[in-house]
């Protein structure tokens, strides 16, 4: 087991920090190797507010959320008050789409205020399947981690459509979930567990998506989320190799929880 972890970083160090674009077979024909190892089926047993740009207000204004009691602000034409009660507010997949069209127009650094004012979410806001689209990517991001993401998550017969969230988790508990895709072979892969810790962006808490280790083809990846709205969430993607020392923030994220059939 030693010798293979040893080798699979000795692949990736070559394809990230050496830029061997040859290796690149060899590492996708590993990952298609490890996906099929890591597919998981589990079954689960309206309106959107209009954002203010962040800019708008300045940062003496920015409080993080509270776990419980007092209020958060919402981003309605402004700042007002968000009751601290949880309400569970879910989309249709035409209302979600049109959020999320919305938030691709936001910038990478207009994303942090809306991180920074979201809040914890709880089991009932995101019980069951969501869906999700890319927002905006760190302008650091190098275009080797932007090409295996968009491998994984953005091509014909992988096109990630959202995350499903299974079991339950709060301060005490680790929940399950797991992510959605287009494809009738595969459409669930990827589980993760579900834990509220502090955020690697402000040290406020938040929800965190923890995956697999190594020899997952997602080994080193941590989502941060938080509710920005009833039934809308801001995730941020996260990344470390075994070679470096701290996490990167990759890429923005948007959840949006849906309507349940029937």
């Amino acid at each position: 087991m030693g010798e293979s972890r040893q080798g699979g970083s000795a692949v990736l160090h070559a394809v990230f920090k050496g830029g061997c674009l040859r290796l690149l077979p060899l590492f996708l024909h590993c990952y298609c190797i490890a996906l099929r190892t890591s597919c998981v089926t589990i079954h689960w047993g309206k309106g959107f507010n209009d954002y203010a740009r962040p800019g708008a207000f300045g940062e003496d204004r920015v409080r993080p959320c509270p776990l419980s009691g007092g209020t958060a602000e919402s981003l309605k034409g402004g700042l007002s008050n968000m009751s601290a009660t949880v309400a569970v507010q879910r989309h249709s997949r035409e209302n979600a789409q049109a959020i999320m069209a919305k938030l691709r127009g936001y910038s990478f650094d207009d994303l942090h205020w809306l991180f920074k004012e979201g809040k914890t979410p709880s089991f009932e806001e995101l019980e069951g399947d969501t869906a999700g689209s890319f927002l905006a990517w760190n302008p650091k991001t190098s275009w080797r981690m932007k090409l295996l993401t968009r491998i994984g998550f953005d091509n014909p017969s992988a096109r990630w459509t959202g995350k499903r969230f299974v079991t339950r988790f709060d301060e005490d508990t680790t929940g399950k979930g797991l992510n959605l895709y287009q494809n009738r072979l595969l459409p669930r892969r990827f589980s993760f567990d579900t834990c509220i810790k502090e955020s690697m962006f402000d040290q406020d808490q938040c929800l965190a998506l923890v995956y697999a280790p190594f020899p997952s083809p997602m080994f080193g990846t941590v989502d941060e989320l938080r509710k920005i709205e009833d039934g809308v969430f801001l995730g941020q993607g996260y990344h470390k190799f075994p070679w470096e020392k701290e996490y990167s923030l990759l890429v923005y994220f948007v959840l949006c929880a849906l309507t349940r059939p029937g």
